[in-house]
């Protein structure tokens, strides 16, 4: 910038050096010392020209530093207050815990909170960065939710879920629209988690709620499973999908179990996040800092994932059983299982569509195999569940089969929960 301004000087000084010589010549009548005043005049006026460019210059320089100092300390101040803010819970919770043990068993739950956290970020990260070199990504996951619980003396629905901004299913997007909406809506951390009702029968009595998500795209509309499932699988990104509904879960349960909410919480995980080694580890770890939780959360497997899953998978699940962790199987193909089998692994729930319960009964007379399947099932400790139940004459064929519980619009429309 200084030899800027000393070249600009210089040029003008020139010229009216140059003036001083040639306007004598040029101009008649004027004397040699007229020629001089002139280039005099010339060049005090380009000085003074030239300084209030400058001083110009100079002022819109540092009022643009003074804004850009400006906003850096309100960053600064934002940061400061979260910060200050963030320390306020911390402290609050190590207060609320208590002290020595109890203290450090909260904080050790913290910890392992971000580690999962730092799990998920990295795989977002890791899809973004693909995305970054061409990849197309996008997440996803699915819902089902909650209905209003009656009044047989449990707590009402409004406890755990909300009838409030419920969106609808968006229609008529393709599957560049949904991958692009669903990962704008985990980016904006617009992913909702949603309940639906378990109850026990005959009495219809909420014991259990099912634990899903979508992704809020807007005030008003959402994505399904339906939409996006396939393409989620397809992109390897169901693992994210999990890692998040996972975190979500347990975060329900705890609260659930600070309200003194005495229900159980089943969630879902894929054959991706069994596959995740290093998701499947860190899991692990924050499950065993939160072994409390295990009287209230199930882990829900098909019965494919189960069958093929490998080493590994099965010793993370037996470790998982042994803090006392049980689990749910699903997707049942057949009625032909290996009952031993799913008691060593705390396999305690099985869930069977009511289309296929029903086909079986209509099948050999009458629906001998189902009801030998479903003493073998009481036989190991193992309770079914008889899902997708929608209308009330199928309830009433399947109450003559002594099932345990059961699942469906016909026990209460999804619902949004309150702390998801």
């Amino acid at each position: 910038m200084p030899l800027i301004h000393f070249v600009i000087a210089l040029s003008y000084a020139g010229l009216s050096v140059l003036l001083a010589f040639i306007l004598p010549s040029v101009v008649p009548g004027l004397s040699a010392l007229g020629g001089v005043v002139v280039a005099a005049l010339v060049l005090t006026a380009s000085v003074i020209g030239h300084g209030l460019v400058a001083g110009f210059v100079i002022t819109r320089t540092l009022a643009g530093q003074v804004r850009g100092l400006g906003d850096g300390q309100a960053a600064i101040r934002q940061e400061l207050a979260e910060a200050r803010g963030e320390a306020g819970r911390i402290h609050k919770a190590l207060e609320g815990a208590g002290h020595g043990a109890t203290a450090r068993q909260r904080l050790d739950e913290m910890t392992a909170e971000v580690r999962v956290l730092q799990s998920l970020v990295d795989q977002l990260s890791e899809h973004q960065a693909a995305n970054d070199h061409g990849r197309r990504r996008g997440f996803g996951i699915g819902a089902e939710a909650l209905a209003a619980t009656g009044t047989d003396g449990q707590a009402p629905a409004a406890a755990v879920t909300s009838r409030l901004s419920m969106p609808l299913v968006a229609q008529n997007l393709d599957d560049a629209a949904i991958l692009d909406a669903v990962r704008e809506g985990l980016r904006t951390n617009q992913v909702d988690l949603f309940l639906q009702p378990i109850v026990s029968l005959p009495q219809r009595k909420r014991r259990a709620y099912e634990c899903y998500s979508r992704i809020r795209i807007s005030d008003s509309e959402m994505v399904v499973p339906e939409q996006y499932l396939a393409l989620a699988e397809r992109e390897g990104l169901v693992t994210a999908i999990d890692n998040m509904l996972l975190f979500r879960c347990v975060q329900l349960v705890r609260k659930a179990k600070q309200e003194n909410y005495d229900y159980q919480f089943f969630c879902n995980i894929s054959s991706s996040t069994l596959a995740d080694t290093q998701f499947l580890r860190d899991f692990i770890a924050f499950m065993g800092q939160n072994a409390e939780l295990a009287a209230s959360l199930l882990f829900e497997f098909s019965q494919k994932d189960l069958g093929s899953a490998t080493a590994e998978m099965v010793a993370a699940l037996r470790q998982l059983a042994g803090w006392g962790f049980r689990f749910s199987m699903d997707h049942v193909d057949g009625l032909d299982l290996d009952f031993r089998l799913l008691r060593d692994n705390n396999v305690r729930f099985v869930k069977l569509p009511a289309e296929h319960v029903l086909s079986a009964m209509a099948e050999d007379g009458p629906g001998q195999g189902f009801r030998l399947f479903k003493r073998a099932l009481d036989g190991f400790g193992v309770d079914l569940i008889v899902d997708h139940i929608e209308e009330e004459s199928d309830l009433v064929e399947l109450l003559d089969l002594n099932i345990d519980y059961g699942q469906g619009f016909l026990f209460g429309e999804p619902r949004l929960s309150r702390n998801g």
